[in-house]
């Protein structure tokens, strides 16, 4: 049964009458979620006595009562889960130190986490031997803003592995790590933020950061998930190279862009960050099936970019620059170098997500989609779609007097998709009616110089299919999963970040 927070589901039922109350009362598995808060020992022993020899869910809040790390060594061998919540590093630590004494046979989940980290001083926190190094059932382990030691038995058997910002000076060898990677086969989710082994000589040259890799790599056939935000380019090939990964595993890449990076630099490394995706999920180039593709992320001085890469054989690769210039990298426009400089041979679909952003004009588009001659699929999201039109129009994208000679961007343009991530509006729609006008005549120049379209689709803009039939064959309405709710307010979103398993741990906090 996971934790559900008994005591807040249970007072309604236990008012109903005596007999409820007694049969509540006498059932063990009822009260096997306990949470330590500022409120006293005395609650937390009734609820201790209440569930028995049961296997309890332990959460402590930030501000347990002072005896908490008396209360629960007694009960060790029950505890299942233990889910340490912004609680103070030195109750953690003091904590775990009172829990050395013997193992924990039923814990399957360790969480210590801090969902708001400001002012929360990184702390080595070694607490060697953990649970006597005796957790046989451990499955899932989540540490945020505390170290742990990576040879101590926590760190075997697991499903979960969740890391994030460790102390220096905990970080493991590469020995370590592949002997912990090689414990975990059944390792589902891994994440690390500032976490895992160092590369012995780290260097931000993206020509010469890539050739110092793992001695060999560990097969995690089963991994879903692989979060990786470790430093630079470097360092997180670094840390990939240690592993092979099943052909269904996604990747999720967050690099630091070294300082001076041009835009020749940032293709350089999307080349091989794919390349050695290709590599550890034992496919290769081919099998790269499009790019989804996020210009520009600005905040304040930073440029934040974000490539998606889909694979025919069905896993995909998020990749996120950071510390990125503004007038360094001009990452759209030039993308077609990557191709023609590097060598790297360009997916056939091209999704353009602008997050409502004018930031291309005319010319950045045809100079962006220039460089994708073979382009079969285009989809762009929340663009100015009037700008888009003109690019993709060789008569009004022409600059000579016989339009004929128009340029015509992307000729083998079969599929073409306008969709916008929320409902129109006023302002939407009136554009809309500027911009299908401009379409209808952009697909009759097309046309008439051999470049028809086989499809055209649409979300959230109004569009009479009428006058675009003629030169798309089919003119549809996109159908797309219902959009994601938004983040819940106050403590729900708090946790969006963590694996589901603590999100299902920690409920009794969020509901």
């Amino acid at each position: 049964m996971p934790p559900y927070g008994g005591e807040r589901s249970l007072a309604p039922v236990m008012l109903v009458c005596h007999q409820w109350r007694d049969i509540a009362v006498s059932t063990p598995d009822l009260w096997s979620t306990i949470k330590f808060t500022s409120e006293g020992v005395t609650r937390v022993e009734t609820l201790l006595q209440r569930s028995k020899s049961v296997p309890v869910d332990i959460i402590v809040d930030r501000t347990p009562f002072p005896s908490t790390i008396e209360v629960l060594p007694p009960r060790q061998s029950r505890i299942r889960t233990l889910c340490l919540v912004d609680t103070p590093q030195s109750i953690v630590r003091g904590l775990l130190a009172s829990l050395n004494g013997v193992g924990a046979p039923n814990l399957e989940l360790l969480s210590i986490i801090y969902p708001d980290p400001s002012g929360t001083s990184l702390d080595a926190g070694l607490v060697p031997p953990l649970f006597a190094d005796c957790v046989p059932r451990i499955r899932h382990l989540v540490v945020d803003v505390f170290s742990l030691p990576w040879t101590s038995s926590i760190f075997r058997g697991l499903t979960t592995l969740y890391i994030h910002r460790e102390h220096n000076d905990v970080h493991p060898t590469s020995d370590v790590f592949l002997s912990v990677l090689e414990s975990c086969p059944a390792l589902e989710h891994l994440d690390l933020f500032h976490a895992g082994p160092i590369l012995p000589s780290p260097t931000s040259s993206p020509d010469t950061a890539t050739s110092t890799f793992a001695k060999r790599r560990v097969s995690l056939p089963h991994l879903e998930c692989l979060v990786l935000e470790v430093g630079d380019l470097a360092q997180c090939m670094y840390t990939l190279s240690h592993m092979t990964l099943p052909s269904s595993a996604g990747l999720a890449f967050a690099i630091r862009a070294a300082d001076g990076w041009e835009t020749l630099d940032a293709l350089r490394a999307v080349k091989h960050v794919i390349e050695q995706s290709c590599v550890a999920l034992e496919t290769d180039m081919s099998d790269v099936a499009g790019m989804s593709f996020t210009p520009n992320k600005t905040d304040a001085a930073a440029l934040y970019t974000s490539v998606m890469i889909p694979f025919l054989s069905g896993p995909f690769l998020s990749l996120r620059f950071t510390n990125l210039s503004h007038t360094n990298i001009k990452w759209f426009p030039k993308f077609g170098l990557i191709h023609s400089e590097l060598d790297m041979p360009l997916p056939s679909w091209l999704l353009v997500e602008m997050n409502g952003d004018g930031m291309l004009t005319v010319e950045e588009w045809k100079e962006g989609l220039r460089g994708w001659p073979a382009l079969d699929h285009l989809v762009v999201i929340d663009a100015n779609y009037g700008i888009l039109v003109e690019a993709l129009d060789p008569v009004t994208s022409c600059v000579c007097e016989d339009c004929s000679k128009g340029d015509l961007i992307c000729p083998k343009l079969r599929k073409f998709g306008i969709l916008r991530s929320r409902p129109h509006d006023n302002t939407t729609r009136n554009a809309d009616t500027e911009m299908l006008q401009h379409l209808a005549s952009c697909l009759k120049h097309r046309f008439e110089r051999g470049s028809k379209l086989h499809q055209l689709s649409y979300r959230h803009v109004e569009v009479k299919r009428a006058p675009l039939k003629k030169y798309a064959r089919d003119v549809v309405e996109l159908t797309l999963p219902d959009d994601l709710l938004a983040p819940g307010e106050g403590e729900q979103d708090r946790f969006a970040r963590y694996p589901s398993v603590v999100k299902d741990a920690v409920r009794c906090l969020i509901f």
